[in-house]
């Protein structure tokens, strides 16, 4: 079975930690208690601000402040809204699911995407991997996030990347509402309701796993349709194999 996208508070980074060489760190972590409430960053406090080779881009720039980041997001997709899609990774109250969960087929289905540290939310600096709280008036969320200028004002922004042992959107979670290098933006701050785009520092695009464990760059050209069908594990979507 995969592991879920979060499991009681937790990132399926996490839980695949004895997979990566880090059972010490695995064991350090206490499960019992929520990992982002104020009790949880206590008890897991030293864990917290841990960050692991293995999840981060080399070419990434990782900000002075400790937090334990990762530059690599699972596929959740958007539990409500207007792209209801299923993510790579299932969801509570889903249960855990195999390859035989993906009916679109593990080729087809993006498990993990890179995606830019954000600095401007928390730390000051560029907005490269913000998501910024907009208001999208009369527009879709999609569509306002798009066409809109990161220079702006705005009603806040958070950073993506931090950290990785939060099981949830903007810490160790991204979806495919927009496409590569896309911006990324919440409806006036709600986190659910939101648009967490793939991008990196890599000129074009940004390097993708998909659930057979094949690693493919996709290029910010990539078409939003197919970017959107990758997406889905079950979608039914028929997808070409040359357009990504």
């Amino acid at each position: 079975m995969f592991p879920p996208a979060t499991s009681s508070g937790y990132s399926f980074e996490a839980a695949i930690l004895p997979e990566l060489d880090q059972t010490p760190l695995f064991n350090s972590i206490n499960f019992g208690v929520t990992p982002f409430l104020q009790e949880g960053q206590a008890v897991n406090g030293t864990v917290l601000h841990v960050s692991i080779e293995t999840l981060i881009c080399p070419s990434e720039i990782i900000p002075v402040i400790s937090v334990g980041w990762t530059t690599y997001a699972g596929n959740k997709g958007p539990p409500r809204g207007v792209f209801p899609y299923r993510g790579a990774f299932p969801f509570p109250p889903d249960s855990p699911i195999g390859t035989q969960g993906f009916q679109d087929g593990t080729s087809n289905t993006i498990g993990v995407s890179e995606w830019l540290l954000g600095f401007g939310g928390v730390w000051g600096g560029g907005t490269a991997g913000d998501v910024f709280a907009i208001s999208e008036g009369f527009a879709p969320l999609d569509v306002a996030c798009m066409n809109y200028e990161p220079s702006s004002p705005n009603l806040g922004r958070i950073s993506k990347g931090s950290n990785w042992l939060d099981g949830e959107y903007a810490h160790s979670l991204y979806n495919h509402v927009l496409s590569v290098n896309d911006n990324s933006c919440t409806n006036s701050g709600s986190i659910q309701d939101g648009i967490y785009s793939a991008d990196s520092r890599h000129p074009g695009g940004a390097n993708t796993l998909s659930m057979d464990g094949a690693v493919h760059f996709e290029r910010s050209t990539i078409e939003l349709r197919v970017w959107r069908s990758l997406g889905t594990r079950s979608g039914g979507e028929v997808i070409d194999g040359g357009s990504f």
